[in-house]
């Protein structure tokens, strides 16, 4: 909803591409820390400490919006960069406590849950933001997400992190040679190198990626200034290309294993095109 205000607002695809474009490159910055961090402290209170501090960035957010309008723009390319991070700190840190929740029993039924909710907000966030974007404002939008945000928080203290107490690594520092962090990066890099199958779908990837940024940069731009689409068909087209990504996903979920290793090269670049 951020990306389509500054689109109806500024008539700026560079400041739309600048609120997609600062989350992935402070992830990449900050992925490393991340990583430590997660291995080496409890699950729990990290997403309780992110939470908050999420809640901290939306009202500060939201006093900006409706006190300072000349800092609007910068103050939502700002919000939106930090705020991916730190959904997909939170992200990681849940993931990685699933085995204790759980158990390996019911690891893959929850995993089908999380990916049919998954995708039914894919489907139907698009579609109710373009909706409503016309009768609801900003600030009821952030004070929104404070409330959700809020109540997220009431959930995380009621679950069980530890349910089942498997046993995991808790620190990465832990690792059997007692090497550092970077020098685990630095061996994955390495063996990225040395296996050209591995080295050849990562090139492969960041092309697609690169490409995909000009669709996904693009594609709101041209239809809201060009085809002047109203907001709920901009939400019902997002909504169909979430369905495509869904529709490839299982049609791929179909293929048979690759069992010419010589193969998944040529196969993987003609999937991913």
């Amino acid at each position: 909803m951020l990306g389509l205000f500054i689109l109806r607002e500024t008539n700026s695809a560079l400041g739309f591409a600048l609120t997609e474009f600062l989350g992935p490159v402070l992830g990449i910055i900050f992925t490393p820390a991340m990583g430590s961090l997660i291995d080496s402290h409890k699950h729990k209170p990290l997403i309780i400490s992110s939470q908050i501090f999420s809640i901290s960035l939306l009202l500060i957010f939201l006093f900006v919006f409706l006190f300072l309008p000349q800092a609007r723009f910068i103050a939502i390319i700002l919000i939106s960069g930090i705020l991916s991070v730190i959904n997909d700190f939170q992200n990681t840190s849940y993931e990685s406590s699933t085995i204790n929740m759980v158990g390996p029993a019911f690891l893959q039924k929850l995993t089908a849950l999380e990916d049919s909710a998954s995708n039914i907000s894919s489907i139907a966030g698009p579609i109710l933001a373009g909706s409503i974007y016309a009768f609801v404002s900003i600030p009821f939008f952030v004070v929104t997400e404070i409330l959700v945000e809020i109540i997220v928080i009431f959930l995380i203290f009621s679950m069980d992190f530890e349910l089942t107490n498997q046993q995991v690594i808790e620190s990465s520092d832990q690792n059997d040679g007692g090497q550092s962090n970077w020098q685990l990066f630095k061996l994955g890099i390495s063996y990225i190198v040395n296996h050209k199958n591995l080295s050849f779908i990562m090139i492969v990837v960041m092309l697609v990626n690169f490409f995909m940024t000009c669709l996904i940069i693009g594609q709101p731009f041209i239809l809201i200034h060009y085809f002047h689409v109203s907001n709920f068909n901009y939400g019902l087209l997002s909504a169909v290309t979430s369905i495509g990504m869904i529709a490839s996903g299982i049609t791929l979920s179909f293929l048979p294993e690759a069992k010419n290793q010589s193969n998944i090269p040529l196969s993987s670049a003609y999937y991913l095109v």
